[in-house]
């Protein structure tokens, strides 16, 4: 019910300040449930990019814990050869 995902931020740590998502939802003591929040959290980029009218990235650390706006890009990186 509506109360698990309380208790499971307040035993597990919440996502968007201190805890790993990838731990966390392992965490999650039913496998339906798990899955399922896992599964979200893989179309997240796609549905995010799509709305924005750009290609899919790669799910990063702030998408799954609920960073809000779409992050600016990384800085380009040189690579000395």
């Amino acid at each position: 019910g509506p109360g698990r995902s309380a208790r499971w931020l307040n035993d597990f740590g919440d996502l968007r300040h201190d805890a790993d998502p990838v731990d966390w939802v392992e965490l999650i003591p039913f496998d339906e449930t798990r899955n399922y929040v896992m599964r979200v959290a893989e179309a997240l980029p796609i549905y995010r990019a799509r709305i924005h009218g750009t290609p899919a990235p790669v799910i990063t650390r702030w998408d799954l814990s609920g960073g809000g706006a779409v992050p600016p890009p990384p800085a380009r990186l040189t690579l000395a050869l």
